[in-house]
Formats: C-alpha cells, structure tokens, sequence
C-alpha cells in the first residue's frame, strides 16, 4: 500500500511538472478569447471549433517545447482517465457556452416572457461567470491543476463587474481569456528557466 501511495505522489509531481509549462493556459485562454470575438462577430456556431481547432496546435506544442526539456512521459490509466475527463468539462464548458451565447443573443427578441426570465436574463452575464467558474473549478479538481481553481473565481469577477458595465458577453470572454493567456505566457517562460535545453534557451 506505501508502495502504491509513494508512485501516486511520484506520478502526479511529474503530471504537475509536465503542466507547468503553461501550454494548455495558453491554448485554452486563446480559445476563449476566439469564441467572445466570435460571438461580437454574431458568429456564435463558431465557438463549437474550439477544441478540434486548438488540440493539435497543443499536442505539437507540447513535442516542441515540453518532451525535450522532460521526456516522453507515459501516464498510468487511472491519470488518462482523468485527463479524458478534464477534456470532456473542456468540451461540456463549450457547449454550455454556445447555447447560453444563443440564447442570451435571441431570447430577449422573444415576446411573451415571463418577469422572472426578464430579470434572468438581465443578468446573464452573471450566469456566465458561475458556469465558467464552475467548469474552472471542476478541471482544477479533475486535473490536479490548482490554478484553475482561481481562474474560476477571476472569471466569476470579470463577468460580474462586465455586467454592470456591458450588454455583451464578449467583453468578458475577451477579458478572462486574456488573464489566462498572460498567465499561461508567465508560466512558459518560467518552465523554459526552470528546465533549460542547454546551448538554446539558457537566456529566455
């Protein structure tokens, strides 16, 4: 049994020192700055390209940067499993966010509502930021990757704060995809320190 808990710990440090470098921050952050300029654009079907558009940009990312300062690393079953489902929060967070877009975008057009749906939906804004914290949260607890956790809360503040100052959502996705990526960019540039290819990137 200590042996099975010491390679659990061993596994998740070098899972954690795999993630370090900020990659996934950087695609994600990108993505949703995509899909608030998507939805400014009245294009919102275009936020369903997300994932496919950005997963093998990540994947040869992380070849070129990543596996040679760390290596090739095979995870056991028990962490892809949990990676497949961090993906699947990623996936269910585009969904939630492309239906919301259209139904915020369309329904105040709708005739007929009821007042708790009026009120609703004049802070939907508000509604955005706890399911995108929600989904944050749920891929920090999945993942093993903390940060997430306080982007879930930056992400609740932005859209609270943007729906008292815009009537769009775009602004906010825009905002919090922006925080994510600057953070992602902190995070690479720290990972290229930390893990230097000696005789490339010694100066980054």
């Amino acid at each position: 049994m200590s042996d099975g808990i010491n390679l659990s710990k061993i596994e998740r440090r070098a899972f954690l020192s795999y993630h370090e470098d900020g990659l996934l921050d950087i695609m994600i952050g990108f993505g949703i700055i995509l899909s608030g300029l998507w939805m400014y654009a009245e294009m919102p079907w275009l936020i369903g390209a997300f994932i496919p558009v950005f997963t093998p940009i990540y994947i040869q990312s992380k070849k070129k940067i990543t596996v040679p300062r760390l290596g090739q690393v095979e995870f056991s079953e028990r962490r892809k499993g949990k990676m497949k489902k961090t993906m699947l929060a990623l996936v269910i967070f585009n969904v939630i966010l492309f239906i919301a877009g259209l139904y915020a975008w369309f329904a105040m057009d709708i005739g007929g509502r009821p007042q708790w749906l009026i009120d609703l939906l004049s802070n939907y804004m508000i509604i955005f930021g706890i399911f995108g914290g929600i989904i944050s949260v749920v891929v920090g607890f999945l993942s093993d990757l903390k940060r997430f956790h306080l982007y879930g809360i930056i992400n609740l503040i932005i859209f609270t704060i943007a729906n008292n100052y815009t009537d769009h959502p775009a602004f906010g996705l825009c905002a919090m995809g922006l925080v994510v990526v600057i953070n992602g960019f902190v995070l690479l540039k720290s990972f290229m320190r930390k893990y230097p290819i000696y005789g490339v990137d010694q100066d980054v």
